[in-house]
């Protein structure tokens, strides 16, 4: 029996198609290509099993999902084991230096990560944005171990000028709402439209399983109102979008957000 949705083509058990669900939509991947993938390569890395599914290479919002499976039934042991299979380590082999390293690595606490992503902010008349950013379990059964996740703000201005910066703390199941507007712009906000950055960095209180909390921003202006998620800035190299546009419903803005300490062309 065959999805018809997957891209892989892999046969599937019948109890197992009915508890199957899409991770990644743009690449049509079932939560069992994905762990097919893990169970037939033991030592795969994170970045060779994106490469290899082509999960997350396009809008990034399942990147949340694939890492939680990449990650799910693995403990700290079984991670060891799978890089020093990788490396092919073995015990009896290994040099002074490594076991050293190894039994730092025991005793040393675990240090947060921190997430840093770039949004365009817009603002004039009749046009604000607000950044929302959640802290949720989404249904994961992570239980307790969901802790404070503390958000640094940057705004700058389209010449990269420093507007304002502050810090906002959101509690497990709790949301912040947050609007960047106010700092770009006059004011009265009577400028028609002006655009600037925000810069979103992301850091949890102590270690735990970070659930969901990816940034999203919306503009609302009169009588519409529009939302994405942010996400990493693109690799090096050439980009490509598209998208439609209708002229009578829609009203199209277009920002680049050059991170890179080198020149940035953009052709349209």
């Amino acid at each position: 029996m065959t999805v018809s949705g997957s891209s892989k083509g892999l046969p599937l058990d019948p109890e197992e198609v009915i508890q199957d669900e899409v991770v990644c939509s743009c690449a049509q991947l079932f939560r069992s290509d994905l762990k097919r993938v893990l169970s037939e390569n033991y030592a795969i890395t994170f970045n060779e099993f994106l490469d290899q599914t082509g999960a997350g290479k396009k809008c990034t919002a399942c990147l949340l999902d694939v890492e939680f499976i990449f990650s799910e039934g693995f403990d700290e042991s079984t991670w060891v084991n799978r890089f020093e299979h990788r490396m092919g380590y073995n015990e009896t082999k290994l040099k002074w230096r490594r076991k050293l390293f190894r039994l730092i690595d025991q005793v040393s606490p675990n240090v947060c990560q921190r997430l840093t992503e770039v949004i365009p902010v817009f603002a004039g008349n009749g046009i604000i944005e607000n950044v929302w950013v959640a802290n949720s379990k989404r249904g994961f059964e992570i239980g307790d171990r969901l802790v404070d996740v503390h958000i640094d703000f940057k705004i700058r201005d389209a010449d990269g000028e420093m507007r304002h910066k502050t810090r906002l703390s959101a509690p497990p199941g709790e949301a912040i709402c947050f609007e960047a507007s106010q700092f770009i712009g006059d004011k009265d906000r009577e400028t028609e439209l002006v655009a600037g950055s925000l810069e979103i960095s992301r850091q949890w209180s102590s270690d735990a399983l970070r659930g969901a909390s990816r940034p999203h921003f919306e503009v609302v202006s009169t009588g519409s109102v529009c939302s994405v998620h942010s996400q990493a800035a693109n690799s090096p190299g050439i980009s490509y979008f598209g998208c439609w546009h209708r002229p009578g419903e829609d009203r199209l803005i277009f920002a680049i957000i050059n991170y890179e300490q080198r020149f940035l062309t953009a052709l349209f």
